[in-house]
């Protein structure tokens, strides 16, 4: 489980909070957001097979990659959005991740 909280700390970031808490939800997570907090809880099984829209929001692809490290097949729409950032972050993902 994840919790975020503090006081307007969802209002301060709500152009990249809303859209993430909403890709969890599509993974099978339940998502419970109030005026100054957010929980996200994982499911019980397997998180869901999904394909991630990034919003052009590198913070997106990034996090939701992290998802396919635990077996869960993740699409993610536009990697190319972390190419400002960290341009090779797919590849460094991918590093760490083999098996």
């Amino acid at each position: 489980m994840t919790t975020l909280f503090g006081d307007g700390i969802l209002g301060q970031r709500q152009d990249w909070i809303s859209p993430e808490l909403g890709e969890s939800d599509e993974l099978g997570a339940t998502v419970e957001e109030g005026p100054n907090y957010c929980v996200i809880t994982p499911p019980p099984e397997k998180l869901n097979v999904i394909s991630i829209d990034t919003y052009d929001d590198h913070r997106m692809a990034m996090t939701f990659s992290l998802a396919a490290c635990e077996d869960v097949p993740v699409t993610i729409k536009d990697p190319g959005c972390t190419r400002k950032m960290f341009p090779d972050y797919f590849d460094v993902l991918a590093r760490f991740t083999k098996k």
